[in-house]
């Protein structure tokens, strides 16, 4: 049976995303990252669990939103 668990995602060589977890082999690379979007994901400050969200995508190693992380506004939301 196939084993779900939260990835810890970070960017290698800016070309692609891996799980740094030493037992995972799941990677994706650059311009297919909308398939992060939405994935349990773990934070590289706290250890605590988050959803990856499109502004995730600049960080090398993501953070979730209480350790600091901003989330840029899409396309389709208004600007303040």
């Amino acid at each position: 049976m196939k084993r779900q668990h939260a990835h810890k995602f970070t960017k290698v060589d800016g070309r692609k995303w891996i799980c740094a977890l030493p037992d995972c082999k799941w990677f994706v690379y650059q311009g297919l990252e909308v398939i992060l979007f939405q994935r349990m994901a773990i934070c590289w400050k706290c250890g605590d669990t988050f959803i990856f969200s499109e502004g995730n995508l600049h960080q090398d190693k993501p953070t979730c939103t209480k350790c600091g992380v901003v989330i840029p506004p899409t396309t389709n939301q208004k600007m303040m």
